[in-house]
């Protein structure tokens, strides 16, 4: 992974829409699960707290659905709300979910050090306890200062870690959409940049352009925590259409 990360990098703005993009749904309920295995998504994201951005789901609450997956699921650790900085009993506690978790195909997280870098030593903690199985960098990645992230994503690479979960430090994805362009750049196929925030059916065209390999979405369009189902099937329908039929419906 080579070259450095500026915001006035000029992107390349005519990317192709790639063949297909996969997606992930962001669920705090089980049926929000069983929704988005039955309509065909790629992966699930199993967390709670919706209004603070995701936090580790209650054991009871996740187990039947790992049980019963016909997906991927992957599980949010985060103990808490708030920063992403932890304390010595947090990186505990977040250890003894991965524990806890024998069944989750594997885990969403990402430790900073309070100079927003990746915490690399922390990481490498909680990598080893999920014993292979794929962990993404959430969107902590977002707090890191743009002018560090190219060496950032290196790290994550480094470190082993499947994907990152970002929005390119934007409150959106849509609005993030010329870094993400730069990062899916750098990343050059080390590590899988999954596009999170505000990401729709609406928009999932125009995001897939950045050539991000993911889509990361809750499909929540009415509030509430459920994922609505027909907004998760016309997200996989966007996510697989041709550069042709977009333009068409459109």
């Amino acid at each position: 992974m080579e070259g450095e990360l500026r915001e006035d990098d000029p992107p390349e703005k005519t990317k192709a829409l790639p063949d297909t993009t996969k997606v992930e749904i962001a669920c705090f309920t089980p049926i929000s699960a069983l929704r988005a295995t039955a309509s065909g998504a790629d992966r699930v994201e199993f967390c709670a707290g919706n209004d603070v951005g995701g936090v580790t789901p209650y054991f009871e609450v996740v187990q039947p659905s790992l049980a019963e997956a016909g997906i991927p699921i992957n599980v949010m650790i985060r103990p808490r709300g708030g920063d992403f900085v932890y304390t010595e009993d947090e990186l505990l506690e977040m250890e003894a979910s991965i524990g806890a978790l024998p069944l989750a195909s594997g885990f969403v997280f990402g430790i900073l050090t309070s100079s927003l870098t990746v915490d690399e030593a922390a990481c490498k903690r909680l990598l080893s306890l999920a014993g292979g199985r794929p962990c993404t960098f959430h969107r902590a990645f977002d707090m890191i200062p743009p002018s560090q992230m190219a060496i950032q994503l290196a790290i994550l690479a480094s470190l082993g870690f499947a994907s990152v979960l970002t929005s390119g430090g934007a409150p959106t994805a849509e609005a993030g959409s010329e870094i993400l362009v730069l990062l899916v750049d750098l990343a050059d196929n080390t590590i899988d940049i999954i596009a999170g925030g505000g990401v729709r059916s609406a928009n999932a065209a125009a995001i897939r352009t950045t050539g991000v390999k993911w889509l990361h979405s809750s499909a929540i369009v009415d509030g509430g925590d459920d994922a609505d189902l027909e907004e998760v099937k016309m997200l996989l329908f966007r996510a697989c259409e041709s550069q042709s039929q977009s333009q068409i419906v459109r």
